[in-house]
């Protein structure tokens, strides 16, 4: 937000903000962590081992 109003110098709430980035055609996501350890099938290994709890 504060890049916002020192680029442009306008105030919109932190609400406002996706539906913009929407209309220019963006998207509005979080980042996420890839670790560099990561093996390549960590996600069907955490599959696995959530059958089994």
């Amino acid at each position: 937000m504060n890049i916002i109003k020192k680029e442009f110098d306008v105030d919109y709430s932190i609400n406002r903000i996706p539906s913009i980035v929407k209309k220019l055609g963006y998207s509005y996501k979080k980042g996420y962590i890839i670790y560099s350890k990561m093996p390549d099938d960590a996600e069907i290994v955490l599959k696995k081992k959530l059958r089994f709890l």
